[in-house]
C-alpha cells in the first residue's frame, strides 16, 4: 500500500483554504448593499404635502433622494407652446421630442410646411397645422430645426462633440437680427435665448453675456426659457469670478423652475458662495427664503436654524414644510429602532460593529432635545393665524409626541385637526398617526375607547383593498371575498 504524501496533502488543504476564504471575503465585499430608500423606520411621509420637493426629501446615504426632476423639460416646454398655439400638449411633444429618424428626415424635406408626402399622423398633427397659420412662429421654428444639431447634447458620451463656432455665431446673429422685428413676448423670449446660448457656446461669452443683459433680463414673459437664460448667464458669471451673484442667480432658478430645480441645486454648490454674500443680492423675502432653503436642504445633521429663517422671511412659503418634514424624517433615523426580527444582513453586522454605541445615551439624549425643539416650532406654526396649514402642523406635532411616548399631548394635537381641510395625503398621515398612539396605549395598558379606533382600521382596511387588488393566492385570507370581510368589520363595529 502507498504511503500518504503529507507534503501534496499539505498544499493541497491549504490552497483549498486559502480559495475557500478568498471567495468567502469577495462574497461578504460584493455582497448586498443597503438600501438608500429603506434603512430607517418612517411612519412620516416625505411626500406628505406633495411631490414639489421629492428629489430634496431627507436621504442620509445620498446626496439626493431622487436624481430626476418631478417635472421633464420636454413637457414644459411643450406645455407652453400649446397655450400658445391653442393646441393639445401630446402633438408638440410628438413633433418637438418623439418623432422617429424616417418622420424627422421627411419633415424637413417638407419645410415643416403640410405637405402630401407627409404621413397621415403628421399632417393630423394639430401643431403642425397651428404652425402653418403661424407665420411668425413657423420661421421661428424653421431656424430652432436648423441650429438643432449643434445645440442639442451628444447622446455617445465618450465622443467629443463637434463645435462649429462660425455656424453657431452666424446662427446666433440671425437670431439677433430678427430679434428687432418681433413684437410677441413669447417669440421674442425664444430668439433672444437662442442667440444667448449660441453665443455662448461658440465661445463668444461677451456677447452672450450682452443678449442677456439687453434683451432677456426685463422680458415681463413668465416663461420657464426665462429661468433657463438666467442660468446661461450665472454660468457665465460665475467663470468669470462673480460666485456670490452666481449662486443667487442659481437660487432663483431653483425656485422658478422645477424642470431644471436639481441642476440649479448642484450649480449653486458649486459655487462655494457664503450664504451670508448670496443673502446681500436677495431683494426680496421669497429670495431669502430660496437661499435659506437651498442651503438647508445640503444638511444632513439635525438643523432647525434654516426652517426658522425661512418662516421668518415668509411664513407659508412651501420650503417651511419641505424642511420640516425632514426634521420629522431625521429623527425618525435617529430614534426608531428597528426590530431585530427584520434586520437584515447590514442590518446585523452593523450592529456587532456599532462605532457609536458606547455613546448611545448621550446621542439619544440629544436627538430627544432636537426633537422637543422641533415640536417646539410645529406648535408655534399651528397657533399662527397666518400660516395656512394648521392640520399639517398639528398632525406633525402629534406625531413628534408620539415619539417621545407623550400620548396625552399627542392625542390634544389631533384633536384640534379638521379632517374636512386635509388633503388625501394629510388625511392618511392622521389616521397613522392615530394608529401608532393607539397601538402605544394598548402596549402599555391604557384604557382607550374601542370605539374611536374604528374608523382608523376602516381607513386601514380600504387602504389594503386599494393598494393590494392582486395577491397570491396562496394566502388563505385571499379566498375571503371583500364584500364579507366588509360585512364582518360591520359585525364588529355593531357589536
Amino acid at each position: 500500500m502507498k504511503s500518504l504524501n503529507w507534503k501534496k496533502s499539505l498544499i493541497f488543504c491549504v490552497s483549498f483554504l486559502a480559495v475557500f476564504f478568498c471567495e468567502v471575503a469577495v462574497n461578504i465585499a460584493c455582497g448586498p448593499e443597503q438600501d438608500p430608500y429603506d434603512y430607517y423606520v418612517s411612519y412620516f411621509h416625505n411626500n406628505v404635502q406633495g411631490d414639489e420637493y421629492k428629489p430634496f426629501a431627507f436621504n442620509g446615504m445620498l446626496f439626493l433622494n431622487s436624481e430626476n426632476d418631478i417635472w421633464e423639460e420636454k413637457d414644459v416646454n411643450s406645455a407652453e407652446w400649446a397655450k400658445y398655439l391653442g393646441v393639445k400638449l401630446k402633438d408638440v411633444r410628438q413633433i418637438m421630442y418623439e418623432l422617429d429618424s424616417a418622420s424627422n428626415v421627411k419633415l424637413k424635406k417638407s419645410s415643416f410646411k403640410l405637405a402630401t408626402t407627409l404621413p397621415d399622423s403628421l399632417k393630423k398633427n394639430n401643431f403642425l397645422i397651428a404652425l402653418s397659420k403661424n407665420q411668425a412662429a413657423y420661421n421661428y421654428y424653421k431656424l430652432l430645426k436648423q441650429c438643432e444639431p449643434m445645440i442639442s447634447h451628444n447622446v455617445d458620451s465618450w465622443t467629443q462633440p463637434t463645435v462649429d463656432s462660425v455656424f453657431l455665431m452666424k446662427s446666433a446673429d440671425k437670431n439677433l437680427a430678427l430679434l428687432s422685428n418681433i413684437k410677441d413676448d413669447f417669440l421674442k423670449l425664444r430668439y433672444a435665448y437662442q442667440a444667448q446660448r449660441l453665443y455662448r457656446y461658440a465661445g463668444n461669452l461677451r456677447q452672450s453675456k450682452m443678449v442677456y443683459e439687453k434683451h432677456i433680463v426685463n422680458n415681463p414673459s413668465s416663461s420657464a426659457v426665462k429661468g433657463w437664460a438666467i442660468s446661461q448667464y450665472a454660468g457665465i458669471i460665475r467663470a468669470e469670478g462673480k460666485i456670490n451673484e452666481a449662486a443667487y442667480l442659481f437660487s432663483k432658478v431653483f425656485a422658478s423652475n422645477p424642470e431644471r430645480r436639481i441642476m440649479a441645486y448642484r450649480n449653486y454648490f458649486w459655487t462655494d458662495a457664503k450664504i451670508k454674500d448670496v443673502l446681500k443680492f436677495a431683494k426680496t423675502d421669497s429670495e431669502k427664503a430660496n437661499v435659506w432653503g437651498i442651503n438647508g436642504f445640503r444638511n444632513p445633521d439635525s438643523d432647525i436654524e434654516h426652517l426658522k429663517e425661512v418662516y421668518n422671511c415668509e411664513p407659508n412659503h412651501p420650503l417651511v414644510n419641505a424642511l420640516l418634514i425632514r426634521e420629522v424624517n431625521k429623527l425618525e433615523q435617529n430614534l426608531l429602532d428597528k426590530s431585530k426580527l427584520s434586520l437584515n444582513f447590514i442590518d446585523a453586522l452593523g450592529a456587532q460593529w456599532d462605532y457609536y454605541g458606547p455613546n448611545q445615551d448621550s446621542l439619544k439624549t440629544a436627538n430627544l432635545k432636537h426633537l422637543k425643539v422641533v415640536k417646539s416650532f410645529a406648535l408655534e406654526l399651528a397657533n399662527n393665524r397666518k400660516y395656512r396649514q394648521q392640520g399639517f402642523a398639528n398632525i406633525t406635532a402629534a406625531y413628534l409626541s408620539w415619539m417621545e411616548n407623550n400620548d396625552d399631548v399627542a392625542l390634544k394635537c389631533l384633536g384640534k385637526v379638521d379632517m374636512n381641510s386635509l388633503s388625501p395625503k394629510l388625511k392618511d398621515q392622521y389616521r397613522i398617526t392615530e394608529l401608532l398612539i393607539t397601538a402605544n396605549q394598548i402596549k402599555r395598558g391604557s384604557q382607550f375607547n374601542e370605539n374611536d379606533l374604528l374608523p382608523s382600521l376602516k381607513w386601514l382596511d380600504e387602504k389594503r383593498f386599494a393598494e393590494n387588488k392582486k395577491q397570491f393566492l396562496g394566502d388563505w385570507d385571499n379566498y375571503i371575498s371583500n364584500d364579507v370581510k366588509r360585512k364582518n368589520i360591520a359585525t364588529i363595529s355593531g357589536s
